[in-house]
């Protein structure tokens, strides 16, 4: 029985220090199962894109998705798994609008501008297109939207 309990004690006490000592990540990161590393990426970002023509996911949704992939991968210095989830999240939020995919658009905008404070110089480029493009989605509203993605709208 002793020898249980200070096991007991002695897993609590590594569980606990684990815990602490794990990098702070913001609380809402939702990546999807396939990852832009994995040879099968190609295949979830076409059907992520079937179910957002046909009304199913909301690009929002999506673009979340994709802001969590490239925030994990870069904290995971997969620099190329990075760049191809802004890539998709680049042309994704191309069919959002601030009406209708509001909160996926804020959980994407967030985890962009953390991911931008840490992320070396040569990725700035690609998370600050990323960001103009979210930012430019929000302030959109459907009407905007053609057919087969944004129009001008004349001032």
């Amino acid at each position: 029985m002793k020898r249980a309990t200070t096991l007991l004690l002695i897993s609590l006490f590594f569980s606990v220090a684990s815990g602490a000592a794990a990098p702070e990540t913001p609380r809402d990161v939702n990546p999807g199962v396939i990852g832009p590393d994995h040879p099968l990426y190609s295949i979830d970002l076409a059907v992520d894109d079937t179910l957002q023509r046909i009304g199913v996911k909301p690009p929002g949704e999506i673009a979340h998705e994709r802001a969590s992939e490239a925030f994990v991968a870069a904290e995971a210095n997969l620099t190329e798994a990075r760049d191809r989830a802004l890539t998709a999240l680049n042309r994704t939020v191309g069919q959002a609008n601030g009406l209708r995919d509001g909160t996926g658009l804020e959980n994407a905008q967030a985890l962009l501008t953390e991911l931008q404070e840490t992320a070396p110089a040569e990725a700035q480029d690609g998370l600050q297109d990323a960001l103009d493009a979210v930012s430019e989605a929000k302030n959109r509203f459907p009407t905007d939207l053609g057919p087969s993605g944004p129009t001008e709208v004349p001032e």
